[in-house]
């Protein structure tokens, strides 16, 4: 897997980015805030600034990506062409991690781990939700994991095209 590109979705600080680094990945952060994308440049990593509805990417140009808490943040009507546009940048094969808080509905909460930011939007979806939207995205769903109450981990992959 060294040199396998990682498109972190939504990276943030870019934490995620420089771990990916670290394995000696190729990692691009792509973020919309443009303070977060500094952040990831102070760390030497690749940025590209967009939406995840969005991605000005090439076909297939992924090994991997990784959406960590971050697709929780667009409103639910969106979700269908997000995945689809994510499956487009991924190659034959390659992983989809993301990260969903569980519930139904949606809300608007504060994190503590901010100090005083504004509130933020979060989808909540249950776990037969979520598979759905992915499977008619065209993802095969390999697992999922409940690392705590009210978090949703699933890992994907782009399928191999048949014959």
């Amino acid at each position: 897997m060294n040199g396998s590109r990682i498109l972190d979705l939504g990276c943030g600080p870019g934490r995620d980015c420089a771990y990916f680094a670290g394995l000696e990945l190729k990692p691009i952060g792509a973020d919309l805030s443009s303070g977060m994308l500094v952040l990831v440049r102070e760390r030497g990593l690749p940025t590209v600034r967009m939406d995840f509805e969005h991605l000005g990417f090439a076909d297939q140009v992924f090994d991997g990506v990784w959406a960590f808490h971050s697709l929780m943040h667009s409103p639910k009507y969106k979700m269908p062409s997000i995945l689809k546009g994510i499956f487009r940048t991924m190659s034959p094969g390659a992983p989809l991690l993301v990260a969903f808080m569980e519930g139904k509905g949606n809300e608007w909460r504060r994190s503590s781990r901010w100090g005083k930011s504004p509130p933020r939007y979060f989808a909540l979806y249950q776990e037969h939700e979520l598979r759905k939207l992915l499977e008619r995205a065209g993802f095969y769903i390999v697992g999922v994991l409940r690392p705590e109450p009210r978090w949703l981990n699933i890992l994907a992959v782009r399928p191999h095209e048949t014959a």
